[in-house]
């Protein structure tokens, strides 16, 4: 698909969904279905759903994946063994697909939205409001976080030999209520960047990142066997997976 009408008048920002057709813990997850979709699917829709975004790309080098995105009427870029392995990074890919997308419709994206598959459950409404801070924020990587379940002060290192300390002291002669609020963590719902700080640090985190807190109430990255399970249950509670209640 070729580029469409822009819906950004500051900035040509892209989503990107990365798709590898081969995963060690669970095979073929990105084709496995959720409430009857594949789950790639779902963050496809997603996507195009979103008002701030002039392009959706899905890169992949599974056939069987591009086809999903060309159901959807989206951009498909194949991508090269060398970027598809397990040790690759998907910074490269997102460079490689936009590289393509950027020379194939004659445009210069300005900044990208990761979107990975594995996380299906999203809140338009904060993915949104993370793209009009990045963009009202001169062009800053935004990063979803939520507040972390296990407070740090109740987590400890250990070692072989039972040897332990905190990971982080909690405060003397203090309930668990009283310690302290301000440790986060880093979803995968969304990362933003633009193009010129992913060039320059090859990565989504630089000194300069941002952060949004996401209201979704579940977090959920499919890497075992059970996360589909849990999917699965959540599908069947929501009527939509664009605005689930989570």
């Amino acid at each position: 698909m070729l580029l469409t009408d822009r819906k950004s008048d500051k900035l040509n920002i892209l989503a990107v969904v990365p798709a590898r057709g081969g995963s060690k813990g669970i095979p073929g997850k990105n084709l496995r279905k959720i409430g009857g979709l594949p789950l790639v699917d779902h963050t496809i829709k997603f996507a195009k759903q979103l008002s701030n975004v002039d392009g959706v790309i899905l890169t992949s080098d599974s056939s069987s994946i591009l086809q999903r995105g060309e159901k959807y009427n989206i951009f498909t870029v194949n991508r090269p063994k060398e970027l598809a392995s397990d040790e690759s990074l998907v910074i490269e890919s997102i460079k490689h697909a936009v590289a393509i997308y950027d020379q194939r419709n004659q445009v210069t994206t300005d900044s990208v939205i990761l979107l990975q598959p594995t996380y299906p459950f999203r809140l338009r409404d904060d993915v949104e409001k993370a793209i009009s801070k990045h963009v009202e924020g001169d062009s800053i990587p935004v990063i979803s976080i939520k507040p972390m379940k296990e407070n740090p002060c109740e987590c400890i290192v250990l070692d072989t030999k039972d040897n332990w300390s905190y990971l982080v002291s909690p405060p003397q002669n203090a309930n668990r209520q009283n310690y302290p609020s301000c440790y986060y963590f880093i979803t995968g719902n969304f990362y933003i960047s633009s193009m010129q700080s992913l060039n320059s640090y090859n990565s989504f985190m630089t000194p300069n990142s941002s952060f949004f807190r996401t209201k979704e109430r579940i977090a959920i990255d499919i890497d075992l066997p059970e996360d589909f399970i849990l999917a699965e249950n959540i599908f069947s509670l929501t009527s939509s997976l664009g605005e689930p209640s989570l």
